[in-house]
C-alpha cells in the first residue's frame, strides 16, 4: 500500500497532474450559508488554480435568511489574497443551462442514491470540463442538481462520521 501511495505523491507525478486543473474544473456551491466556508472554498480554489467558482442562491429552497446574508457579506468583503472571485447565480436551473451550453460534465457530491467513491471515478477520462457540485451542509444538494448530474460521488470515510464540512470535502476531492 505504501508503494501505491508513494507513486501518487512524488513531485514528478503531481506536477503534471495538477498544473492545469483550473482550466478544466468549475466549482459550484448550491445555497451556501456560512461566510467562513465560502472564504475557505475561495482559498482552496485559489490553491488549485480554479477560477470558475459559481454560487447558487435560490432563496426559495431552502428559505434561510443566513444564506442571503452570507452572499451579501461575501460581496462586500475584499477578497482574501489568493482567493478566487465567485459568481452568484439566482437558480440551479440557470447554472445547469450555462454548464450544458459550455459542454461541462457535472459531478454531484451526495450520500444519496447510487454514488461512486471519488477514488473509483476517473475525473479526466474524456478530457471534458468538469463541474463539481457541493450542497449546503444542512440540506445537501437539491434534487434538481443531483438528477441533472452525469455522475454522483462521495468521499469514503470510516467511523461514525458520515460527512465532512463542505470546504473540507472540496479540498479532499481536489
Amino acid at each position: 500500500m505504501l508503494a501505491a501511495m508513494q507513486c501518487c505523491w512524488t513531485r514528478e507525478r503531481s506536477a503534471p497532474s495538477w498544473a492545469h486543473i483550473g482550466r478544466y474544473v468549475t466549482v459550484v456551491v448550491e445555497n451556501p450559508c456560512d461566510i467562513h466556508n465560502l472564504e475557505r472554498i475561495r482559498r482552496i480554489c485559489g490553491v488549485f488554480g480554479i477560477r470558475d467558482v459559481r454560487l447558487i442562491q435560490e432563496t426559495t429552497k431552502p428559505e434561510d435568511p443566513r444564506c442571503q446574508k452570507a452572499l451579501d457579506l461575501l460581496g462586500r468583503r475584499n477578497p482574501t489574497p489568493g482567493a478566487e472571485e465567485c459568481r452568484v447565480l439566482p437558480s440551479t436551473a440557470l447554472c445547469l443551462e450555462e454548464l450544458a451550453a459550455e459542454g461541462v460534465r457535472s459531478l454531484a457530491t451526495t450520500l444519496e442514491g447510487p454514488s461512486a467513491s471519488l477514488y473509483d471515478l476517473d475525473f479526466v477520462a474524456d478530457g471534458q470540463k468538469l463541474a463539481l457540485w457541493f450542497g449546503q451542509e444542512k440540506h445537501g444538494l437539491s434534487s434538481e442538481a443531483v438528477s441533472a448530474a452525469h455522475s454522483r460521488i462521495f468521499v469514503p470515510m470510516v467511523g461514525m462520521v458520515q460527512s465532512l464540512n463542505v470546504a473540507a470535502s472540496l479540498a479532499v476531492i481536489l
